[in-house]
């Protein structure tokens, strides 16, 4: 009975042993790398099917020296749960979930600490097919990390439920460093520029064809003296590939071995390193093959999470191609570039439509805003506003789909399908933004991007309108995407709000679905 105790004990004592090593040591430690350009490199775990986390554990990726004294800019992970882990019963939500997180060592401190951003540091692995694995961009490591280089990294996996199924497969860790000067092989420095509004330059290279930008070329855009102090808000790049370089003329889809990209990057006037931008899925700017006149007008969203707060005084496009140089050119026709407001705002007349959409909070350490509707609810948009000339057409469609693809639709617009803001009277206006939707889910199917919904057509306009209906527009034209934030600033020149004035947005081409907006407006 003894003896039984004791090994008991023994064995008890064996698997907590066996949990804290789990918890406290790599499960394996990866050196090789191969480099993706002078500024990043890749860690590949040595298998198409990903390395195996368990709940508890870690692996850890060495940095090699010739990158040790460099600065990280941004990292990425791609990961995912394989099928073989997943419950019977689990069919819309697994519970027995990995959940991921990225520690990076300092060897100064020889302290880890974990990247975190607004939503927290961890991202869940979910099920998905080895060759196309889960895909995070782990953003901004000198505000969300901190100023250091580290030597080692590791990914950890907090499973929770089903501790013996939530378990990870990790397949690559990269990490991209800022970079000081670009060798390029020609450089082109623009300085002129046009000032549409109050926070917003537009550099005009050439609109009718667009300049040509070969791969290893770059263009810099240098910023004037009073905007080198504000941080980027957004950037719409007008580009394309020209048909005459198309891989197949017939059919401007296909396969194109010597596509153009775009890298996109912001120098800091404070250390005079280089930014890269990044979403979830791209980093380089693919340019699609267009004629002249459907040039690609592409924003880059939500700059203040992928470059930080680092008053940038010049931004670059660099042409990253591998191709054929003469094949893989690029024509870039505009750049225009949406800065922070000068000042900051004595009021924000703010309202929100749909449920969930939220306006970036820059003293709260929420960069990124929240759009309620969209792709993400398969289309609807609850509770918006449907502005546009045919919006009762519309409405009336909606109203005879099936039922889980209904939505309430809000109440606001003017009869002409637009919608008027009263403006205080004696303030100027700082900043506009409208979260803005264009998904028509009436077609019942889904668009070239694989979402719910026909993509359409439709234009915002923002414009001040006075109580006699002159018009001061603000941005004219835009294209309004899937879900996102339309933002603009106030008259480029000095303007105080008159007694009657009223912000107007016009939608026109299409309907468009307005889930809030926020206007920011100071007495400066």
């Amino acid at each position: 009975m003894r003896l039984r105790f004791m090994l008991g004990m023994i064995g008890l004592f064996s698997i907590i042993s066996a949990d804290l090593t789990a918890l406290t040591q790599a499960r394996a430690q990866i050196t090789s790398y191969r480099l993706i350009d002078a500024d990043s490199i890749n860690f590949y775990t040595g298998t198409s099917m990903g390395m195996l986390i368990q709940p508890g554990q870690s692996i850890e990726f060495v940095v090699p020296e010739e990158f040790r004294n460099r600065l990280p800019n941004f990292a990425r992970i791609r990961h995912r749960k394989d099928r073989s882990f997943l419950a019977e019963n689990a069919h819309e939500y697994d519970p027995d979930s990995p959940w991921l997180s990225v520690s990076f060592h300092n060897p100064q401190t020889d302290e880890w600490v974990v990247w975190q951003d607004q939503f927290g540091p961890e991202k869940r692995s979910a099920l998905a097919p080895p060759f196309y694995p889960k895909q995070n961009t782990l953003y901004n490591f000198p505000e969300y990390v901190g100023n250091f280089s580290p030597d080692r990294i590791r990914v950890v996996n907090r499973g929770e439920g089903d501790q013996t199924r939530a378990v990870a497969s990790l397949h690559a860790l990269e990490i991209y460093y800022l970079s000081s000067e670009r060798n390029s092989l020609n450089k082109q420095v623009f300085r002129e520029h046009a000032r549409l509004n109050s926070i917003t330059l537009r550099y005009n290279l050439d609109t009718m064809r667009g300049l040509a930008l070969k791969p290893a070329e770059c263009f810099e855009f240098e910023f004037p003296e009073e905007f080198k102090q504000r941080d980027i808000l957004q950037v719409i790049l007008k580009h394309r590939k020209d048909p005459t370089l198309a891989a197949d003329p017939e059919n401007y889809d296909a396969f194109d071995p010597n596509a153009a990209y775009i890298l996109c990057e912001a120098r800091s006037s404070l250390n005079h390193l280089w930014y890269k931008w990044a979403d979830r899925s791209s980093i380089a700017k693919f340019s699609e093959v267009r004629p002249p006149e459907n040039a690609e007008n592409e924003t880059l969203h939500n700059c203040l999470r992928t470059f930080g707060s680092i008053r940038p005084d010049r931004f670059r496009l660099t042409n990253v191609g591998e191709g054929e140089p003469e094949k893989s050119a690029a024509n870039i026709h505009e750049l225009e570039i949406m800065f922070a407001p000068a000042h900051t705002g004595d009021i924000i007349i703010e309202k929100i439509f749909t449920p969930e959409t939220a306006f970036g909070d820059l003293a709260g350490n929420k960069p990124v805003p929240l759009i309620g509707g969209g792709p993400r609810l398969n289309g609807r948009f609850p509770g918006a506003l449907l502005l546009g000339k045919k919006r009762s057409q519309r409405k009336k469609q909606l109203e005879q789909l099936p039922a889980e693809h209904r939505f309430e639709i809000g109440a606001g617009t003017d009869n002409d399908g637009n919608l008027r803001i009263a403006l205080p009277a004696g303030y100027r206006l700082e900043l506009v933004e409208a979260a803005i939707g264009d998904l028509d889910i009436t077609s019942l199917e889904l668009n070239k991007d694989g979402y719910f919904g026909r993509s359409g057509q439709a234009q915002a306009s923002i414009l001040i309108e006075s109580a006699k209906g002159s018009k001061i527009p603000l941005k004219m034209n835009n294209n309004v995407g899937m879900a996102g934030i339309i933002t603009c600033g106030g008259p480029a020149e000095d303007y105080l709000t008159g007694e009657g004035d009223q912000l107007l947005i016009e939608i026109s081409n299409d309907e468009a679905f307005l889930m809030g907006y926020r206007i920011i407006l100071s007495r400066y």
